[in-house]
């Protein structure tokens, strides 16, 4: 079974886990304008799996999309477009590409969110049994 790296918000998988990355495609390179439908299910998904959101921009309208106000991370090749997606979002969620193609490779050097590592979903079961032990103590404390 091979697990996805990264998936297009607007080609989400029909069913299944939400990727690691989540990639959504600039509205001037075809992607979606508006949050809405199964692009705005995928992404409270992500949200909700901690993936990252990653905004591929191409021109400036890419960053005046509804999309591009939940993604946490834009990634460009154009310098210009660069400068201004800093200044509305802050360098650490912006990055600078030498050309389109290293778009696909970069994706694929992203590291898994901590969210979605064995260690946290283990630690998150795991509480989850300590929870449900509790509560059932409570529960039967007294007819014991």
């Amino acid at each position: 079974m091979t697990t996805l790296r990264h998936e297009r918000l607007e080609d989400p998988p029909a069913t299944g886990p939400v990727a690691p990355t989540v990639v959504a495609t600039g509205a001037s390179l075809g992607g979606p304008r508006a949050l809405s439908g199964a692009v705005l299910e995928r992404l409270v998904a992500a949200e909700c799996a901690g993936a990252h959101l990653v905004l591929v921009a191409a021109h400036p309208e890419d960053l005046d999309t509804p999309v591009a106000q939940v993604v946490r991370q834009v990634v460009t090749w154009d310098p210009a477009l660069a400068r201004e997606a800093t200044a509305r979002y802050g360098a650490e969620r912006v990055t600078l590409l030498a050309t389109a193609e290293a778009v696909e490779p970069w994706l694929d050097r992203l590291r898994r969110p901590e969210s979605m590592t064995l260690r946290r979903r283990l630690r998150r079961r795991l509480r989850r049994v300590a929870v449900l032990t509790r509560l059932h103590d409570l529960l039967t404390r007294g007819r014991r």
